[in-house]
């Protein structure tokens, strides 16, 4: 499958999903504010989450890639707690403090499959 950029590491299926840019598990609010694109350089507009995507990934790696999400969703969790409250952006607090992305070999884990 040639769209899918994870092709070259493991057998894609499934067809082309969207992928978000930015997981939106960090965001507490359904939309940002965006500027520095071309279609926006001198405005900032406001974008929905749901439109900050690309057809980059097979739904498989897609799937696949979930916990990479999670993992940098509590990362941000932890990394906000270290901050005063008045200055934090999320409320939710991180389901561990342990922010680690690398397996026993010290390199991050493999695609399954």
């Amino acid at each position: 499958m040639k769209d899918c950029w994870a092709s070259e590491y493991s057998s894609c299926d499934g067809k082309i999903s969207r992928e978000h840019y930015i997981s939106k598990s960090v965001f507490e609010q359904p939309f940002i504010y965006v500027s520095g694109f071309d279609w926006c350089k001198d405005k900032e507009k406001k974008i929905g989450l749901s439109n900050l995507t690309a057809k980059i990934l097979c739904e498989r790696h897609n799937n696949s890639l979930s916990f990479v999400d999670q993992a940098g969703l509590n990362a941000i969790r932890v990394f906000e707690q270290l901050l005063p409250a008045k200055y934090r952006s999320n409320s939710i607090p991180p389901k561990s403090n342990v922010v680690d992305g690398l397996n026993k070999t010290g390199n991050p884990p493999a695609l399954p499959g």
